[in-house]
């Protein structure tokens, strides 16, 4: 009897009906994809793992792979209810903001397939309000001849765009770098921290997060991916979301 006792299953949290069970599930992971990628969402997501295992005879390892995860699946569909977002809620733009087009690849001088697309998806939100400066922010990366932020000018300029619109940040390595150091240069030119980042669309909720935890206003114009490497892709962002909330602390929003 006392062995018994001693290995009873902990009463389901958080009752014992089912359907309360379920409805708190889906509140909780709610609540952490809404608090995404804030640290704030590591409370719901700590809730939700925890309520699990109350069901379940795992041990350890099980256990942390279960928190992985969720943790996973969290991220991963607040990165799409911002894809999603940004699809049927078209950019609203007034014409005063600043532009920022993070870097990507580059082939000799010449933007590479995902740079391209960013430019592309620029370029008649910039014809259309020429009162919009733009940063271009990227460095040169090693074994290439110039930077990122040099040829995404040079393509601008070929399509149309006054020189004197376009801002190069050649410092920036990585997306946190790419924002951090594109403020500098907004800071230093006098521009509208009220800004538009344009970039693909699996790469816009990380953009957005570390241009808000700087102290930017962010609104972004997605640009279109090929699908045959979204999986690889999203994949990656979550990894990257990680390295991003290492970074920032609790102060990442």
């Amino acid at each position: 009897m006392a062995l018994q006792e001693k290995h009873r299953r902990i009463p389901d949290w958080p009752g014992r009906s089912k359907g309360r069970r379920i409805a708190a599930f889906l509140l909780l992971f709610l609540l952490a994809v809404l608090a995404s990628p804030s640290l704030l969402m590591v409370l719901p997501v700590g809730l939700l793992w925890w309520g699990i295992n109350q069901n379940v005879s795992w041990g350890w390892l099980r256990r942390v792979l279960l928190l992985g995860l969720i943790y996973l699946v969290v991220m991963e569909s607040a990165i799409l209810l911002f894809m999603v977002r940004d699809r049927i809620q078209p950019v609203r733009v007034s014409g005063t903001e600043t532009m920022i087009i993070p870097g990507s690849a580059i082939i000799g001088d010449q933007p590479g397939y995902y740079l391209k697309s960013r430019l592309d998806a620029a370029l008649p939100v910039l014809k259309q309000y020429p009162g919009i400066q733009v940063v271009v922010s990227g460095r040169r990366a090693p074994g290439d001849e110039y930077s990122e932020a040099a040829v995404m000018r040079r393509y601008l300029m070929g399509q149309g765009i006054a020189p004197a619109r376009i801002f190069e940040e050649p410092q920036g390595q990585d997306t946190i770098r790419n924002f951090e150091y594109s403020k500098a240069v907004m800071a230093s030119n006098g521009l509208s921290a009220q800004i538009l980042i344009v970039t693909n669309e699996f790469h816009a909720f990380r953009s957005s997060a570390i241009a808000r935890t700087i102290g930017l206003s962010p609104r972004s114009i997605p640009a279109p991916s090929p699908d045959g490497l979204f999986y690889k892709y999203m994949l990656r962002e979550f990894l990257s979301l990680l390295k991003v909330q290492l970074h920032y602390g609790l102060s990442l929003r």
